[in-house]
């Protein structure tokens, strides 16, 4: 929460107000996308917190995460098939090319349907009962993704391209990290059971 107070004013002195609306659409963009969780994310809690085996929960995680892939890859698909449209008529740019901004748009739906992924793998870890290990590994994750990601910026003046690929990086990283934890846990449980 904090963390808007605190970095839009950087984010706009050194991006610049044309290239921060560019990340504010990413971030408008993030929030409109939530919505095809559908859910799916509050039913993982609900079955990892229920007594159930070890095999269960993973055959529960396995169905919802091919659901969650092809939802993921249709989102990504529909993104960038139509960032030019995207590019055109809905933002608007003085100083940024629309080749750019198209290009911009295709980085933004492929970090924003990895990112929605996440929200499945940190549900399973919520719902196992480790709330505490995956807020960490979402505060470190957020610290990277709005905090790290300025230094270059800052030191080396990168670019609004490198934003995007930095995002895309960090919601890469989280979302191994988050599976991994979440599949050595179930297997963990199976071979103590």
């Amino acid at each position: 929460m904090f963390s808007v107070f605190i970095f839009v004013p950087i984010y706009i002195k050194f991006f610049g107000i044309e290239n921060y609306a560019v990340i504010g659409f990413y971030t408008l963009l993030l929030g409109i996308i939530s919505f095809a969780d559908s859910g799916m994310s509050s039913a993982i809690i609900k079955e990892f917190s229920l007594e159930n085996t070890a095999n269960y929960k993973y055959s529960v995680l396995r169905k919802i995460e091919n659901l969650y892939l092809f939802i993921c890859i249709t989102i990504c698909l529909n993104i960038c098939l139509f960032s030019g449209f995207i590019s055109v008529k809905w933002l608007n740019s003085s100083s940024i090319s629309s080749e750019l901004l198209q290009y911009y748009v295709v980085l933004i739906g492929i970090g924003t349907a990895i990112q929605l992924l996440s929200s499945l793998y940190f549900g399973a870890l919520f719902g196992i009962g480790l709330q505490v290990k995956s807020n960490i590994y979402q505060i470190i994750w957020n610290i990277f993704k709005a905090g790290i990601v300025l230094l270059p910026v800052i030191f080396f003046k990168a670019s609004l391209s490198f934003y995007f690929i930095f995002q895309i990086i960090c919601n890469i990283l989280y979302v191994l990290v988050l599976r991994f934890s979440v599949i050595k846990i179930l297997k963990k449980e199976c071979s103590n059971k």
